[in-house]
Order: structure tokens, then C-alpha cells, then sequence
């Protein structure tokens, strides 16, 4: 047993029988609200560098597990990236125009002066949005994420016949050297 949970059970017993342990949701709440006290430091701390250097924001739209859309907020400056807030934008939709006042609520929180960039999918409801914030904010430039450009890419080659015919050979041969100890030992 770990000396922590030693000690919390030596307190516990040293305490007696009339101890009430918090309920799951006390703990649960008081643990939120100490990640979030957390984050905000790391952001509040972070806030000197955007002044004096600018930095990055950045949206990353996904799907999660029960198909609900979330857009997460982060910011990149030279102390390094910080998580802002995620957005569930399942019932929103997703055009330029609300996309681009979704974007502007958390740039005028952060300080239009201290946003130089912003980095979006390169979807056309992305690209118009970030039109839109350009002329709203003339000091903020917008470019599309370089990851998801090289994914459509790789994605666009991997579909050509001869690639895709290419990859079922060489996923073939991978399937057989390791089926095969004594090719895989060889190999290694």
C-alpha cells in the first residue's frame, strides 16, 4: 500500500467511527473546482507573454463518442500552449457567421491586441469565418492548420489505385513477417 493511503487510513482510524467520509459528489466537485483554479494560473501566467509577444489561437473542431461536435480554444505563445475552453456546438450552425462570433467572443476575452494569428481547419466555413475575422480585426491573420492540409493530402494520395494497391501489398507482408517467428527474428 502507497504511504498516502497509509496515512489517510491512519487518520481516519485515529479519528473513530463517528467519521463521515464526503460523498462522491463533494469530492468530485471540490476536484473540478481545483482544476480549474489550476488552469486559470497556468493562463493567467501566460497572459504576460501574449502581451509582450503575441501569440497563436487556435480552434480544433472533433466529434466525441456520442457524436456531439465540441470546437476546443487553445493558444500557443513563447511559454508554450495553453487550453482556453471548449465549446459544444452540436445544435449551432456551423456557417461563417457563427462561426466568426464564436471566434470573436474568445479573441475580445483574450485581448484582440494580443492575438497575431489564428489557425482553423481548412473547411470552407473555416476559411470564410476567417475572412470575416481579418476584417473585424485587422492585426489578426488567418491560415489554415498545416496537419489537417498534409491529412487531406495523404488522404487524397492514399486513395490513388496504385498507392492504395501498393499499401495492401506491403500490409500483407507485415501480416506474414509477423506470423513468422523466424522471419521476424531476422528482421530484428
Amino acid at each position: 500500500m502507497s504511504p498516502f493511503f497509509q496515512d489517510m487510513l491512519d487518520g481516519v482510524t485515529g479519528i473513530g467511527p463517528s467519521y463521515k467520509s464526503p460523498s462522491y459528489d463533494k469530492l468530485r466537485v471540490n476536484l473540478l473546482a481545483d482544476l480549474k483554479m489550476e488552469r486559470q494560473i497556468v493562463v493567467d501566467s501566460y497572459r504576460s507573454a501574449w502581451k509582450e509577444t503575441g501569440c497563436t489561437f487556435m480552434a480544433d473542431g472533433w466529434t466525441y463518442q456520442r457524436q456531439r461536435m465540441l470546437i476546443n480554444f487553445l493558444l500557443s505563445c513563447s511559454k508554450g500552449l495553453c487550453f482556453v475552453k471548449s465549446v459544444d456546438t452540436s445544435n449551432v450552425v456551423k456557417n461563417a457567421s457563427s462561426l466568426s462570433h464564436l471566434f470573436s467572443e474568445v479573441i475580445e476575452w483574450i485581448g484582440s491586441n494580443n492575438i497575431i494569428h489564428v489557425v482553423t481547419d481548412n473547411a470552407a466555413n473555416y476559411v470564410a469565418a476567417g475572412r470575416l475575422i481579418n476584417q473585424k480585426f485587422e492585426n489578426i491573420h488567418w491560415s489554415p492548420c498545416a496537419a489537417h492540409c498534409l491529412n487531406l493530402i495523404l488522404k487524397d494520395i492514399s486513395s490513388m489505385p496504385h498507392i492504395s494497391n501498393l499499401a495492401t501489398y506491403a500490409s500483407k507482408i507485415t501480416v506474414f513477417v509477423y506470423n513468422h517467428t523466424v522471419f521476424l527474428s531476422w528482421l530484428r
